[in-house]
């Protein structure tokens, strides 16, 4: 889904966003009407019991839900798969990437860094995946609520993570293809963090499908690529989502998008989002606060939103920086 702000566009955006922490947001339509609170969904009689709604999107809902079993709080995420049972090409699209989300979420059942689906059912027309609860926001909504900046040390706190997040993605041949804030979660208190929505996940050697993420994280090469990009080598999956982590450290510490610009107005508005993804296929970044110019972190960015796929740092080499490794406290 992609993220929503308000007016001002220095500001970072409103939480929108699926995923699986307990936070309201607003978006588009729903993709059903929602549960009132004391429904019963699932197996065994309705093992699930719907608490709230805490998220919507074009394609699912996310409930909170008590799973009446193991006593134990679950998130649910609900599709209305008639679209999907159709032979439209909207319901093949969304047909496989359904299919995708489930299969990758399986595959990444052992990871910690990773938002675990934990079960899959149909009920009547509706699709949902049982996953992880995680009592805490997106990545989002925590900067919104740190004064819209956070502060270097917390920043690298959780980037580091991100990065071993992604680093551990990589390892397993799988790439995310929408890192984003709104689909990176942070616990409340302790400020773990885990990947969400792998609705657009693939293998690595299989993610040749261009253009695809949300507009402000794109790499350039998916903005600008041609069919035969993946063949010429000029599309590496690894290297797009190095893009992501980048522009989104780039909002943790700035407070406002990297490619944004100040005079567009609205950054959800068309004539923004064009302006934005120009701005980031000719790499015109927007400079960071005064106090970070000139700094390690300001290096990091650069390297890792650099418009050239092949001179862009990698998730090991934003791993190695002097910046990232500085032995600093969270805060």
């Amino acid at each position: 889904m992609n993220s929503t702000a308000d007016s001002n566009s220095q500001d970072p955006a409103r939480t929108h966003q699926n995923g699986s922490g307990d936070r309201e947001r607003g978006g588009p339509a729903q993709a059903q009407a929602a549960l009132p609170a004391g429904s019963r969904v699932g197996p065994d009689r309705g093992r699930y019991l719907i608490v709230r709604k805490i998220g919507s999107g074009s394609s699912a809902t996310v409930y909170r839900a008590f799973d009446t079993r193991d006593q134990r709080t679950v998130a649910i995420k609900l599709f209305d798969i008639r679209e999907a049972s159709q032979g439209t090409e909207k319901g093949l699209t969304l047909r496989s990437k359904l299919a995708r989300e489930i299969a990758i979420g399986r595959e990444c059942g052992t990871m910690d860094c990773v938002v675990r689906l934990e079960e899959c059912f149909v009920q009547g027309d509706l699709l949902a995946l049982v996953m992880e609860f995680v009592d805490g926001e997106d990545l989002l909504a925590c900067i919104n609520r740190h004064d819209r900046r956070l502060g270097e040390s917390l920043a690298r706190h959780l980037f580091r993570q991100l990065c071993g997040a992604v680093e551990s993605l990589h390892a397993s041949q799988l790439c995310h293809r929408d890192i984003k804030p709104e689909n990176i979660l942070i616990e409340y208190g302790t400020y773990r963090l885990k990947i969400c929505d792998l609705g657009l996940s693939k293998h690595i050697q299989s993610a040749v499908t261009l253009g695809i993420g949300t507009p402000g994280y794109l790499a350039p090469e998916l903005i600008i690529a041609t069919e035969d990009a993946p063949r010429q080598g000029q599309y590496d999956a690894m290297k797009a989502d190095a893009w992501g982590v980048g522009a989104s450290l780039y909002l943790m510490v700035a407070g406002w998008y990297p490619f944004s610009s100040p005079t567009e107005g609205a950054h959800n508005s068309s004539r923004a989002i064009a302006s934005t993804l120009r701005n980031q296929v000719a790499g015109r970044m927007r400079p960071l606060p005064e106090p970070l110019r000139g700094s390690p972190v300001e290096d990091l960015i650069k390297r890792l939103l650099e418009p050239d796929p092949r001179k862009r740092a990698s998730i090991a080499e934003a791993i190695a920086h002097p910046w990232t490794q500085s032995a600093t406290e969270q805060g």
